[in-house]
C-alpha cells in the first residue's frame, strides 16, 4: 500500500467537478511512485494514458492517470489474492 500512500500525499488539492486538471511527468511519477525512465516505459503500454503536449511539455489528464492507477491496483490485488488462494489450496 506504499503506492496508495504516495498517491494520497501528492494529491492534496481538491478539484471541483467539471475542471480538467493536467499534471506533468514529475507529478505522474509521484502519483505512481515510479522514476522518470519507468514512466517512459509505461507510455509504451497501450493501456497507459498517453500524454498531451503543450509545446514540448508532456501533460497527462489527472483523471486518466487516476483511473489507470485504480484499475491496476485492483488488478494487482485480485492477482495477489488469487495467488494466496492457490498457495493455501496446495
Amino acid at each position: 500500500m506504499t503506492l496508495k500512500i504516495k498517491y494520497l500525499e501528492c494529491n492534496k488539492k481538491p478539484v471541483q467537478a467539471g475542471v480538467v486538471v493536467r499534471v506533468d511527468a514529475k507529478k505522474v511519477c509521484l502519483m505512481l511512485g515510479c522514476s522518470g525512465p519507468h514512466l517512459y516505459n509505461l507510455q509504451k503500454s497501450p493501456s497507459f494514458p498517453q500524454p498531451k503536449f503543450l509545446g514540448k511539455k508532456r501533460l497527462w489528464l489527472r483523471s486518466e492517470v487516476e483511473n489507470w492507477l485504480e484499475k491496476n491496483l485492483s488488478d494487482a490485488s485480485a492477482h495477489s489474492s488469487g495467488i494466496a488462494n492457490i498457495e493455501r489450496a496446495a
